[in-house]
């Protein structure tokens, strides 16, 4: 059994690992599974923002990057333009120096977005979106409308505080929600309207305080009450001191309540949590319709891929990879979408046949050259 090389902790490869591994033609790995994310996830700063300028107009522009960073930031929009040529940083490969020294020497020239939203209207303070309109703070999240403070959530609309909802409205302080309406403080909540801290509840009305219920209306901590005991006890939660009574009763509540060991639905042979329409994953989390992977973390769509991070829509074998968007045959990308057989490459988009490649569009690799 291996001792990763980081934290020391022995760790375990497994046949199916080692079929991957020669099939892609890499050697095992060194690092542990945890220190191999954390590796990855080094590269992605979500919702950190500095105040900066932009080094090729010297506009003010808000920024995931430090401004005492060793390579230039563009605005996004200026980034996207032709106002510059990224083949302006090609330069041919040096076989006898380290080639992973030669990327980092690219990657440290080559110039970076300062944020990365694409066809968002007024939500600049935020990254990661997608067509998102008059949103703040929000993070890694698409299609939605007047949400704040937000991460990872999905056609939602005037929403805030929350993380993983999908089709919600109207709510706050929700988790791992999908299709809820008007609905605060919950968590793995699905097709609820008017329901207030609860959790693991399914078609459920004018509910409080309930855990694992599935289609009533007007429950209080799992007891019925009625329509007119219900709103009258609803009316106090205006109150800042009942907000904070009802929260700690519903923790202690849910946690006295019989709890899966795991959030799964319909998969099998599968390891991990929050996993959904999965087939043989193994170690994996915030899954949905993933087949024959291990190690990955949230992602939709992907299929025979070891180590990837924020991936899929669909996409297949996948290694080393953070955040790969419809993506085939990649190894050791960052933030690089509709792309086939790259490997080392960061910002490269609707490109293939590509190595150590830094913003690449539209390309198609040659031999014997860094672009």
């Amino acid at each position: 059994m291996p001792t990763c090389k980081n934290c020391t902790t022995a760790f375990t490869i497994t046949e199916q690992d080692k079929t991957f591994y020669a099939r892609i033609n890499v050697p095992a790995p060194t690092l542990c599974p945890a220190c191999r994310q954390q590796r990855r996830l080094s590269w992605r700063n979500e919702r950190t923002f500095y105040q900066g300028v932009s080094d090729l107009s010297g506009k003010p522009i808000l920024s995931i990057y430090h401004p005492s960073k060793p390579f230039p930031v563009y605005d996004q929009a200026e980034w996207w333009s032709d106002a510059w040529d990224p083949f302006d940083y090609g330069r041919e490969i040096d076989w006898q120096r380290s080639l992973l020294a030669q990327i980092n020497e690219l990657f440290q020239a080559v110039p970076r977005p300062s944020l990365f939203n694409r066809n968002c209207v007024n939500s600049y303070y935020g990254n990661i979106q997608e067509s998102n309109l008059n949103c703040y703070y929000e993070v890694g999240s698409g299609w939605c409308e007047e949400s704040y403070y937000s991460t990872i959530n999905i056609h939602c609309k005037n929403i805030m505080d929350s993380h993983y909802a999908h089709q919600c409205e109207l709510s706050y302080y929700l988790v791992n929600c999908e299709h809820c309406y008007s609905c605060v403080y919950c968590q793995n909540c699905h097709n609820c309207l008017e329901t207030y801290f609860s959790y693991n509840c399914r078609g459920c009305t004018n509910c409080f305080g309930c855990v694992n219920l599935r289609n009533v209306q007007y429950y209080w901590f799992n007891q019925p009450v009625g329509e007119a005991e219900f709103i009258r006890r609803i009316a106090s939660l205006g109150s800042y001191a009942f907000w904070q009574k009802m929260k700690q009763e519903f923790l202690a509540f849910r946690a006295s309540s019989l709890q899966p060991y795991a959030v799964q639905v319909k998969c099998e042979r599968s390891t991990g949590d929050y996993l959904s329409s999965c087939e043989d994953v193994r170690s994996c989390f915030d899954l949905v319709e993933a087949t024959n992977c291990a190690y990955c973390y949230r992602g939709e769509k992907i299929t025979d891929s070891l180590d990837c991070d924020i991936g899929g829509w669909p996409a297949s074998n996948l290694y080393e990879v953070l955040s790969a968007d419809t993506s085939s045959a990649m190894i050791g990308t960052v933030f690089c979408w509709e792309n086939s057989f790259i490997q080392y490459c960061y910002h490269c988009f609707t490109s293939q046949d590509l190595f150590g490649c830094s913003l690449a569009a539209l390309a198609c690799g040659g031999s014997d050259t860094v672009f």
